[in-house]
């Protein structure tokens, strides 16, 4: 269960120039019957958008965000939680946080910054 949601990417550039323009939430599962909810926080632990509640998932299949806030509003750049609660069919419930970067247009050596900077604070956050 440790990787049942994966990120494609931890820098996202919602600009509407075909590259990176989502984050997009991939996940896999052994059986059917899992529920998620899945939630977006700025680093300041504001809830920026609530990407879906109480969604039954099928074996398979991905999320994705746009950049835009429950408000719909253009989100700002910055770091973000992705904050997912997971139950399985048993009836536990999981906890996955995983870090990303909004950011604005993206080239190479800032993807790149970028994406060592979030496994290093990714660490951080799990206490490795």
């Amino acid at each position: 269960i440790d990787d049942f949601f994966v990120l494609e990417n931890e820098t996202v550039s919602p600009d509407g120039d075909g590259f990176r323009d989502f984050l997009l939430v991939g996940y896999q599962t052994d059986e059917p019957g899992f529920l998620a909810n899945i939630t977006i926080f700025d680093a300041q632990g504001r809830e920026i958008k609530q990407l879906t509640r109480n969604e039954l998932l099928a074996n398979e299949g991905q999320f994705q965000w746009d950049g835009v806030n429950d408000n719909g509003e253009k989100a700002r750049i910055g770091i973000y939680i992705l904050f997912i609660e997971l139950f399985t069919p048993e009836g536990r419930k999981e906890i996955f946080k995983k870090t990303f970067v909004l950011a604005g247009q993206l080239s190479d050596w800032t993807t790149s910054f970028n994406e060592a900077w979030i496994a290093s604070l990714g660490r951080l956050m799990n206490n490795e």
